[in-house]
């Protein structure tokens, strides 16, 4: 027996294997951890891409389009606060397919590909007649979001409700690193990357209220140029292309060019888009933001189960 053991085995031996497989265990762990590095980086660090103008997201074409006429901003204006009157009145829910891509600092990210589905605020309709200003509502606004691309952020999804769980998002990633789900605060850092607006400011009435609020702050500085244009396709929906110029750039203006494409059968903006100053003359102007809400579906009866993490046809962890 101790003749077997001295040919097979002694400390030295033992202490050579164990440090052998010490070092194997340190090196596969060490490519793990590169490759979740790898995988993760695209969540913590933008990548950046060319600054230019923009991609074209709204897939439009122009059959004849007709220029209606040469408006003021005084009526555009007049023509959001009715459609903000209308949509909080008739629009209870709806989901679509929203591609945005946003200037975050000086770095045009990725255009970025999401269904979402949303359930808007419910107000007393008492207080119907003074929106938007100084509303009252007896439900706070549901966001459920899926990104489908680019592929760094495929399959993340994230819920907000507002008013509900200390009014933090709950949001988790796809593929192997859907290991949890994260409660956090909208305008967090974490939450922020790679996003000019946080979810609280998703939707189209927040982007009635946004157009609203800028149009007004523009008016009291210098009219602007404003057209309107029938004739435009987005996707398959004919629109009104309302165009704003502010020729010379002055301080209080967001925007060189802004363009509002709306529905004019629901009265509904489907895409918006703005536009920087160029920084010499004969350059595009360089694209700030711009959002296309495809294939919207108005009043499809969403409830609370589809801003629930516990849905079966969701994957959070």
């Amino acid at each position: 027996m101790d003749g077997s053991r001295s040919r097979f085995w002694s400390p030295r031996l033992a202490m050579t294997k164990n440090r052998a497989l010490w070092i194997a265990f340190c090196c596969v762990m060490f490519c793990v951890a590169l490759l979740l590095l790898d995988l993760a980086r695209p969540l913590f660090v933008p990548l950046p891409t060319k600054l230019g103008p923009s991609v074209d997201l709204t897939n439009s074409t122009q059959e004849t389009p007709v220029v209606i006429q040469t408006t003021s901003l005084e009526q555009v204006i007049h023509r959001a606060t009715e459609a903000g009157h209308r949509f909080r009145r008739d629009v209870k829910d709806y989901r679509a397919r929203l591609v945005k891509r946003e200037r975050v600092g000086s770095t045009l990210m990725d255009p970025q590909e999401m269904s979402i589905k949303i359930l808007n605020r419910q107000y007393d309709s008492q207080y119907e007649s003074s929106l938007p200003e100084q509303t009252k509502f007896t439900s706070g606004l549901h966001a459920y979001l899926r990104f489908t691309s680019p592929a760094s952020v495929a399959g993340r999804e994230v819920i907000w409700v507002e008013g509900k769980n200390d009014d933090k998002l709950t949001a988790h990633e796809a593929g192997i690193l859907n290991l949890m789900s994260l409660d956090l605060e909208p305008n967090g850092t974490i939450a922020m990357m790679g996003s000019k607006y946080p979810i609280t400011e998703i939707g189209i009435e927040k982007l009635l209220d946004k157009l609203i609020e800028r149009g007004r702050k523009d008016s009291v500085l210098e009219q602007p140029e404003v057209t309107v244009t029938s004739g435009s396709l987005f996707g398959t929906v004919s629109c009104d292309r309302i165009r704003i110029i502010h020729p010379k750039k002055q301080d209080g203006f967001d925007f060189h060019i802004a363009e509002v494409w709306i529905d004019p059968k629901k009265e509904i903006p489907i895409y918006y888009a703005s536009y920087d100053w160029p920084a010499k003359e004969g350059d595009s102007p360089p694209l700030l933001e711009e959002y296309g809400y495809h294939d919207l579906e108005i009043n499809v009866g969403l409830g609370e189960a589809d801003f629930d993490k516990d849905n079966s046809e969701y994957h959070f962890p």
